[in-house]
């Protein structure tokens, strides 16, 4: 072990910090950092919730999830998604599976995903839509055989209207509104 890994260890366990084979270690003090770890992130986490409350924090990008395939957005973009979705032409879509929002100042990060009461992106179903033409050509050698079929992959074109940061970080929702939401 290197001596700030046994700094570390002596910080965790509290006690005089000693060798591995339990001699002491001469001239170390061990000082706690987490008084002052905690004060700075409090004081970023201010910084943060005083944008999203007046928000100042200007245009919000998201990092969204959708059958199986990441997608970064904002407001007003256009994503095609390859699958047949069940939405007709014009359905607004409230897109719940946010990996990551964040503004010029500041990202958040979810594990893996951010909550579904912090965070609302919003989309309307703009198009639905077949690929072009793809061809898949069967061959076999020395025989007559030969086959082409040919397919089209659905897409669905997507709108982003919104995205919303709706509560400050490290406070609870409204629970008004949960009863008309569908949960499977």
């Amino acid at each position: 072990l290197i001596q700030s890994d046994v700094k570390l260890l002596c910080a965790t366990q509290s006690q005089h910090p000693q060798h591995i084979l339990g001699a002491p270690i001469s001239g170390t003090v061990v000082e706690d950092q987490t008084v002052a770890e905690q004060k700075i992130v409090d004081e970023v986490i201010s910084c943060v919730n005083d944008q999203i409350c007046t928000e100042s924090h200007g245009r919000l990008f998201a990092v969204i999830y959708i059958h199986g395939k990441q997608f970064k957005v904002t407001p007003e973009d256009l994503i095609v998604v390859q699958s047949n979705m069940p939405v007709d032409i014009g359905d607004s879509l409230r897109l719940e599976k946010v990996l990551m929002v964040g503004s010029r100042d500041f990202s958040l990060l979810g594990r893996p995903t951010l909550s579904k009461d912090l965070v609302r992106v919003e989309a309307t179903v703009v198009e639905k839509t077949l690929s072009h033409e793809i061809r898949h050509f069967l061959f076999k050698q020395r025989s007559r055989f030969h086959r082409s079929y040919f397919f089209r992959y659905p897409y669905t074109v997507l709108r982003i209207n919104s995205i919303q940061l709706l509560h400050p970080l490290n406070q609870g929702p409204s629970v008004e509104g949960v009863q008309d939401r569908l949960l499977y």
